[in-house]
């Protein structure tokens, strides 16, 4: 009888801890993602979802080249096939995702335009440019 309780009990810790694990967490102050050190490269890694999950490593990481000098990666894929950063809004009346700049895997750009298509470059509207090549 004893065992039964403490495997209940054992059962009902591991199902709370699943259910608070599962829960939306929110900050009410900074966020620091790893310790300060002074490590060039890549270090300091903020995963969304699983580093695997859909096959696809998506991250943001702090990368340090050098002295003073340092990148602020995305990464959205492990190949040029068909993911893609997108910056947008959801308007509020249609709630729809509205997408205006979309970078391709493959270093293609859209901006007001997600047909790129094969160009480098694609601009949906009026644009400046100094010089063209």
């Amino acid at each position: 009888m004893k065992k039964i309780k403490y495997m209940a009990i054992a059962a009902f810790f591991v199902f709370f801890c699943g259910i608070n694990y599962m829960r939306d967490q929110t900050i009410g102050e900074n966020l620091i993602i790893g310790a300060d050190d002074d490590r060039m490269g890549e270090n300091k890694l903020l995963y969304f979802g699983s580093p695997v999950e859909n096959l696809d490593p998506l991250w943001i990481s702090r990368f340090d080249r050098g002295d003073n000098q340092t990148d602020l990666r995305v990464n959205i894929s492990d190949d040029n096939g068909d993911d893609r950063f997108v910056i947008g809004t959801t308007f509020w009346q249609d709630g729809l995702f509205h997408p205006y700049f979309v970078v391709q895997s493959n270093g293609r750009v859209g901006i007001d335009t997600e047909a790129v298509g094969d160009e480098r470059l694609a601009v949906n509207g009026k644009y400046f440019a100094l010089k063209f090549y």
